[in-house]
């Protein structure tokens, strides 16, 4: 079932330990952790085939990780 506006709009009735703190979007402390527990352990997709016009043309991407 899917839902109409005024419900995407409505926050859920969860119990206060269900919700993130938003500190994490923006702490310099957890990102470091994430570039080296998550970034660094996992493929990411850079871009998709149909970015580049032929074939051996490369495109540069900065990973997030950092390397």
């Amino acid at each position: 079932m899917s839902r109409n506006s005024e419900q995407w709009i409505k926050t859920p009735n969860l119990p206060p330990t269900h919700y993130v703190d938003p500190i994490i979007y923006s702490d310099p402390a957890i990102f470091e952790e994430e570039k080296e527990r998550v970034f660094k352990k996992v493929w990411q997709l850079a871009i998709h085939e149909s970015e580049v016009a032929k074939p051996y043309d490369y495109r540069t991407y900065q990973h997030p990780g950092g390397t």
